[in-house]
């Protein structure tokens, strides 16, 4: 399959707008930007692009309301064996309903990181303290 021109442009722009939520998506939908895009790209290609456009929308449908991705090197570690800190980490689990990527946008956090503090210190000390009232 041979490449549509502008395209790839035109994805992007798709993308980055889909990544900050729904309403900056809908938003971008409706500016002259996307409209000026979407004429750049040929007639033979504008079916693949309103594929795309397809794929993109489940995306800004997923990072609707939820902050940037974390930056990990600029966020300092919590320090877990405070029960202020796994509090926090549970209320972001009960809030993104279990999902680690919601979860880890909830703390600022890497979705790995996340995962690790749950299964260290939340999963860890359920499991200690029913054994503990056993």
């Amino acid at each position: 399959m041979r490449e549509v021109p502008g395209l790839k442009i035109f994805a992007r722009e798709l993308t980055t707008a889909a990544k900050r939520g729904e309403k900056t998506y809908l938003a971008y939908l409706a500016s002259a930007a996307f409209e000026k895009r979407f004429k750049a790209i040929p007639p033979s290609g504008r079916r693949r692009a309103i594929q795309v456009m397809g794929e993109v929308e489940l995306l800004a449908l997923k990072h609707d309301g939820l902050p940037p991705p974390a930056k990990p090197q600029r966020r300092c570690v919590p320090r877990w064996n405070d029960p202020a800190e796994r509090q926090r980490l549970a209320l972001a689990y009960a809030q993104a309903k279990g999902d680690h990527e919601k979860a880890a946008r909830i703390m600022g956090m890497t979705v790995a990181a996340v995962k690790l503090a749950k299964q260290r210190h939340l999963d860890a000390h359920a499991t200690t303290g029913a054994a503990r009232a056993a």
